[in-house]
């Protein structure tokens, strides 16, 4: 079972530690800190939809851009922007050992490759003014 620290003890130092311990724990207390912030999460990139509640549509589309969809019905309108994004991965050479026979063959390594991630959030604009929003796909993060 898992038991979480109070608050106050979660990052406290020891009270007898030399100078070069103390700063070894700091040092990878800042680091620590300065790493989790940096995540890419859904829950920053809703987050900043939220912030968009409220505004008017020009002030979105101004910032967003042209939508990729348009549709209206009964007075709503939906602006849907979607956004696709490819990462390419490099590979990596091999290593190169020496064989029973004395030859070099190449192990490991891998080949070059890339992944497309997309993500289409739709805000629902009533009056105007942004009023909902939702989003799908894989690539809805934000840092």
């Amino acid at each position: 079972m898992l038991r979480s620290l109070p608050h106050e003890t979660a990052l406290r130092a020891p009270a007898r530690m030399t100078v070069p311990a103390v700063l070894v724990f700091l040092t990878l207390s800042v680091v620590l800190i300065l790493s989790a912030g940096g995540c890419a999460t859904t829950a920053k990139y809703e987050a900043m939809l939220h912030t968009w509640v409220g505004q008017p549509e020009k002030a979105l589309v101004s910032s967003w851009g042209t939508p990729h969809r348009v549709y209206e019905s009964g007075g709503t309108k939906w602006l849907t922007f979607v956004n696709t994004e490819t990462v390419n991965v490099s590979g990596s050479a091999p290593t190169y050992k020496k064989n029973r026979e004395g030859e070099y063959v190449p192990y490991g390594g891998s080949s070059p490759s890339s992944y497309t991630t997309t993500c289409e959030t739709t805000f629902e604009i009533e009056g105007g003014v942004v009023r909902r929003w939702r989003h799908k796909g894989d690539g809805c993060e934000m840092e």
